[in-house]
């Protein structure tokens, strides 16, 4: 994403009242997968977890709530 498009979101968002965390959180969406690191917290995926599945976008934490939602509420 360029950096006209992050700018034309972030104000968007910020013209809609909503949190610096949440603004902060759609730039993250909309940025490139940094590889090994989780799409959703950010954190450091486990080297076992890229061992054995190299392309995998979130960490085991994550993947399970993304999977199972009913099973963090």
């Amino acid at each position: 994403m360029g950096e006209r498009k992050r700018k034309v979101l972030k104000a968007l968002v910020t013209e809609q009242g909503l949190a610096d965390v949440q603004t902060a959180r759609i730039l993250q969406l909309t940025q490139p997968h940094r590889r090994g690191y989780c799409r959703d917290c950010g954190e450091k995926i486990a080297a076992a977890r890229m061992d054995i599945n190299p392309d995998a976008l979130r960490c085991l934490s994550c993947q399970v709530a993304y999977e199972q939602p009913e099973a963090i509420a």
